[in-house]
């Protein structure tokens, strides 16, 4: 999905899901986590959220703590994209907390501090976002996380230096190269598509 085949993604997870009444919780609940982040990225936020709800509900009946964290990252990720910000900052809140006191998933912690940073300046707390985000960098430049994730973190860092009253366009220009340094190292369309569609918006 990451790589641009969304509609081909869709279909073999949607395809899992016909499958299912024997399948394992396990297998159940990541199918509806990555169907949901899926749908993100093709933009059909109703059925992402659909997904994601779903799976975790089923994270949170009989999953592991890895589950219920996974689940809540994506969850959050489409419930932001929805603006639904109180939604957003509520599960995800409890997805850090939970990675963080059980010491597991913790290669989504910059994920969800730079979605938790995201939401908080969509909100008008720009101080916030950037103590987020200072951690979430903090923490990518320790080699903690995805690469993915390291996108999620440069992107909500372009963002932020965005909403400052004095626009610096240098330092947002100097962000926006490592966006794209990301973008080319990913090799991802989805992820090449928000990019551009950042660059578009700040031009």
């Amino acid at each position: 999905a990451h790589l641009g085949r969304t509609a081909e993604a869709e279909a073999a997870l949607e395809a899992l899901l016909a499958e299912e009444s024997e399948r394992a919780l396990q297998a159940l609940y990541g199918t509806h986590a990555f169907l949901c982040e899926v749908l993100r990225l093709r933009g059909d936020l109703p059925g992402a959220l659909v997904h994601g709800r779903r799976a975790v509900e089923l994270a949170e009946e009989g999953g592991s703590v890895f589950s219920r964290v996974e689940a809540a990252a994506f969850l959050g990720a489409a419930e932001l994209a929805d603006g639904d910000l109180t939604a957003a900052t509520s599960v995800l809140e409890r997805a850090l907390a939970l990675a963080r006191n059980r010491r597991t998933a913790l290669w989504y912690e910059p994920r969800i501090l730079a979605t938790l940073a995201d939401a908080k300046l969509a909100a008008g707390d720009r101080s916030g976002a950037r103590t987020l985000l200072s951690e979430a960098r903090e923490l990518v430049d320790r080699g903690r996380g995805w690469r993915l994730g390291a996108f999620d973190v440069a992107l909500a860092w372009v963002r932020l230096l965005a909403s400052g009253p004095a626009f610096d366009r240098t330092a947002i220009a100097s962000a926006l190269e490592s966006v794209d340094a990301l973008t080319a190292e990913l090799g991802s369309d989805p992820y090449r598509r928000i990019a551009a569609l950042e660059r578009a918006r700040l031009a």
